[in-house]
């Protein structure tokens, strides 16, 4: 059998892997967890799903991973990790978004709001973790990343093929935020329940980063970006665009 979850776990924390990992075994499905790509929303509304006929019952977006609605890596043996991870037996899909907008969104929700995942920019640019409301610039967040090795960085702007296990799974259905309630409406035709009609938006971590990523890059950012992120450009067909 493949080693699918031991290369997985080669390229991902522990931590993350438990994060990313979604598996339901009421509906045959896994979910793979994509940070700011429309995680809260397919959260609260695939749990709900999982809650099944209990009415009223409220799901939060991102519980803790022992708390989860969901089966989780750490709870299964190996052996039928690889294989569910394999075989049809769970139908496998993810979201994935622009690399260029994504890194916009996480710096304007992240990083410029001073939340705790800036840390990881501060040790990347070597500045006291106790400078968290210290100004850090669009310039500065893209050369960090990529001074940080690929397993070293937040899940906000780690490389989309690690964090969707694209990389290492083969997955049934990759949508994309960009046509995302299109894709939603295919992605129903695949599950037992329609979710495309009974989503449950929630956004509190929104930016308007769709609106503004252009205005972000200069051309020598793009070029850093562009080959940072060439897996996530190639595997998930997103084209470089000219700035």
């Amino acid at each position: 059998m493949s080693n699918t979850y031991e290369n997985i776990s080669s390229g991902l924390t522990q931590n993350l892997l438990n994060d990313v990992i979604n598996i339901s075994f009421n509906h045959k499905y896994i979910w793979f967890k994509n940070a700011k790509v429309a995680s809260s929303t397919l959260s609260k509304s695939l749990q709900t799903y999982e809650i099944g006929k209990i009415k009223g019952l409220k799901a939060i977006p991102h519980p803790p991973i022992q708390e989860s609605l969901f089966i989780k890596p750490y709870q299964l043996p190996i052996a039928t990790l690889n294989q569910i991870l394999n075989n049809d037996s769970h139908f496998r899909f993810t979201f994935v978004r622009n690399p260029y907008v994504r890194l916009v969104s996480a710096y304007l929700e992240k990083v410029k709001r001073n939340k705790r995942e800036k840390l990881n920019i501060l040790k990347g640019l070597n500045l006291p973790l106790d400078q968290i409301d210290r100004h850090i610039s669009f310039e500065e967040f893209i050369h960090s990343i990529a001074q940080l090795a690929p397993n070293k960085r937040d899940r906000h702007w780690q490389l989309q093929a690690m964090t969707t296990c694209a990389r290492w799974v083969k997955h049934h259905f990759i949508g994309k935020i960009e046509t995302f309630d299109e894709d939603l409406s295919r992605l129903s035709t695949h599950l037992p329940f329609d979710l495309s009609s009974s989503l449950i938006i929630h956004t509190p971590h929104k930016t308007d980063s769709k609106q503004t990523w252009q205005s972000m890059y200069t051309s020598e950012l793009k070029a850093i970006v562009d080959k940072v992120y060439a897996e996530d450009f190639q595997l998930f067909d997103y084209p470089q665009c000219i700035i």
